[in-house]
């Protein structure tokens, strides 16, 4: 969580089980989290609180300190992981012993034969053949093995100690060793952290001749952009959204504009034409989608716009109609490197098909 990202108060009934890295992500601040913006609820106060936040910040319940969290849990690691600094339970050793228990057979095989079939005369009892195949299987598996590979694997990580490299898992030291190259990026060396939108692309069969009037309003509008200052008129946010919103405020026709202001976002698009954002369904990394309802300053009054957004895959089962050609396309443009993303739209004329999510993300018309 690098970017910017919106956290909302989780409204649903206490007796849910918490998921931290599940559905419940979004509405949980994790250790370092700078506090950029905070916006009071719009309906009335619980009556919870008697007065308002220090600072106008954000009043939050605290889940994990110390050692249960997963730093103190790194650091726990580090402090009780010498038990572990045996190499003798990687695959290479147990192969490496299978194979010389392997020999050991074969070995005592050949000799179980020739001392009681070739020459049964070399043979004084069964019990002495017995104890000489037990010897060769003994002997042919070194009992020093283990030892040795732990005291590797103990030089190992005191050198690496020395040099200010602590391991977490010492028994995977001899898996490094196994290294040849070893290639690390950082963004901007081989990568670059900004994104650009490089294209939109049209399939035949569109659901609406407005399809280009449609996509900007999906650039413009479908996003979790958020203005740090209520009275700026710059929005941060995931680069990728950023991106999307930058290509329609250059764009000659759409021309977007974020309107300040203390209600819901208000974006200007096309000159004069003011979209507010009614309602937001975040971006989910299960769902791989996100989703707006837009309300049209001058439109009809219960008709609003449902705009979407999101994996190519994912988007393609919501759509009541899929183009021509959707899965081809998306998937050359996918092996050329680029990141593909698919936008979608629909009209509802009643506000309270809004409250679920499910009912809001189908039967959508491509874009």
């Amino acid at each position: 969580e690098s970017t910017l990202n919106l956290k909302e108060s989780i409204l649903s009934s206490s007796d849910i089980k918490l998921n931290c890295r599940g559905v419940h992500k979004d509405n949980i601040l994790f250790s370092g989290t700078r506090l950029v913006l905070t916006k009071p609820p719009t309906a009335p106060d619980s009556g919870m609180l008697r007065k308002a936040p220090y600072k106008q910040g954000a009043v939050c319940y605290v889940l994990r300190t110390g050692f249960d969290t997963v730093q103190g849990k790194l650091v726990r690691t580090i402090l009780y992981s010498s038990e572990r600094v045996t190499g003798t339970n990687s695959r290479e050793a147990t192969t490496f012993l299978l194979g010389l228990v392997a020999v050991a057979l074969v070995a005592s095989a050949y000799v179980a034969y020739y001392r009681s079939v070739v020459e049964p005369s070399l043979t004084s009892s069964k019990w002495k053949l017995f104890l000489s195949l037990t010897h060769i299987i003994t002997n042919v598996v070194p009992p020093e093995f283990p030892v040795t590979m732990s005291i590797a694997v103990t030089m190992c990580l005191g050198h690496l100690m020395r040099n200010g490299v602590y391991c977490t898992e010492p028994f995977r030291l001899p898996f490094a060793g196994q290294v040849d190259v070893c290639c690390f990026d950082k963004t901007g060396t081989i990568t670059n952290g900004e994104m650009t939108l490089q294209a939109t692309k049209m399939l035949p069969g569109a659901s609406s001749v407005d399809s280009g009037k449609l996509l900007d309003l999906v650039l413009s509008c479908c996003h979790s952009l958020t203005a740090v200052d209520p009275l700026a008129t710059v929005l941060v946010g995931d680069p990728l959204e950023q991106a999307m919103f930058t290509a329609a405020r250059t764009a000659t026709n759409a021309a977007a504009i974020y309107l300040p202001g203390s209600g819901p976002p208000t974006f200007q698009i096309f000159g004069t034409q003011k979209y507010s954002q009614i309602a937001r369904f975040p971006f989910n990394s299960e769902l791989q989608r996100m989703s707006v309802a837009m309300k049209h300053e001058n439109g009809p009054a219960s008709e609003l716009l449902i705009l979407s957004k999101g994996s190519p895959e994912v988007m393609e089962t919501l759509l009541e109609e899929v183009p021509q050609d959707y899965e081809e396309t998306y998937q050359d443009l996918a092996g050329e490197g680029l990141r593909v993303i698919a936008a979608a739209y629909k009209r509802v004329s009643n506000h309270s098909e809004i409250t679920d999510r499910g009912e809001v993300e189908k039967n959508l018309h491509f874009v």
